[in-house]
């Protein structure tokens, strides 16, 4: 019979696929560094495990997890009817998958850079320009005639410092008020919240393409129900056509008795009047994807089920 905590497992995660990658890593059957991040090394490790999910009743496990539901219902992903994604930026953190840029698509927006841009380099490399934006940074990780970078953090409008640019002053300062096709990528470690809950329909409909890092995303947070609303704001202009778990929040999670979930998302998306769409009926992660850390497992998602 297979241990307690293996068993437990099972019971928990109807994913075929995550259920045998989680009971690999709790068996020991491979060398992902999860296993030594989380302490797990006998089988008597096992008890915070079981406490941590004791931490929750049947009732808020239901709860939560049917939030995250409601969660993966409004990110359901598209495909446009007509073109193929494709991943640009690196195979691990740092790559997304997006449709390709297309003639219309000359500029770039890359909020949050830190100590590696493959994705702003790449989108340099054929031809748009990249504004960056990072105040975290002195100088950019990469150079190219492409590349224009700028020591500022992203803010919303209500909460702007004289260190920080919002959409409207960056609109100003690069004359861009008049760009209708631009593709920005955002990843600021939680302030897309009030971004995208301030931006005006007129200025995030100057994005052909969002690639959004969407943190914080478990219904344990407070913030929870409010960040749906601001997801579904952002889907009255834009479709998904792409979702990944980011799995670095992979054990912080499982530590809050959320078993082998990661709280921040990695969402493609599309200007809506722009295609035509289909259902998406891939099962993701998807040949595209890859672990962000890549000694640990990707997260499954799953298939949308049909409408």
């Amino acid at each position: 019979m297979l241990p307690l905590y293996a068993r437990i497992v099972s019971a928990l995660i109807p994913n075929q696929m995550l259920r045998h990658q989680i009971r690999d890593i709790l068996l020991g059957r491979n060398n992902w560094e999860i296993r030594k991040s989380l302490d797990l090394q006998t089988e008597k490790d096992f008890g915070w495990l079981a406490r941590a999910l004791l931490r929750l009743s049947l009732h808020e496990l239901v709860k939560n997890y049917a939030a995250i539901g409601e969660l993966l219902e409004v990110l359901r992903p598209y495909d446009c009817i007509g073109i193929d994604k494709i991943r640009i930026g690196s195979k691990n953190d740092g790559g997304y998958v997006m449709l390709p840029p297309n003639s219309a698509e000359k500029i770039a927006y890359s909020f949050g850079i830190s100590l590696e841009s493959p994705w702003d380099l790449e989108m340099a490399k054929k031809g748009l320009r990249v504004y960056q934006y990072d105040g975290t940074i002195d100088a950019p990780p990469d150079i190219h005639p492409n590349l224009f970078f700028h020591k500022n953090n992203i803010s919303a409008l209500s909460n702007s410092t004289e260190s920080t640019k919002n959409i409207g002053q960056i609109f100003d300062d690069l004359n861009h008020h008049h760009e209708q096709n631009i593709i920005l990528q955002i990843d600021i470690e939680g302030a897309e919240w009030e971004f995208f809950e301030e931006i005006q329909e007129d200025d995030i409909l100057k994005f052909s393409q969002l690639i959004v890092e969407w943190h914080g995303l478990t219904p344990l947070d407070l913030q929870f129900q409010r960040r749906l609303e601001i997801l579904r704001k952002v889907s009255q202009t834009h479709t998904p056509i792409h979702v990944h778990m980011n799995n670095y929040g992979l054990e912080r999670n499982t530590r809050t008795g959320m078993l082998f979930y990661a709280d921040a998302f990695e969402v493609s998306y599309v200007r809506t009047k722009d295609f035509n769409f289909k259902p998406n009926l891939e099962s993701y992660p998807t040949s595209l994807d890859t672990p962000c850390n890549p000694r640990w497992p990707d997260i499954p998602i799953g298939q949308w089920a049909e409408k």
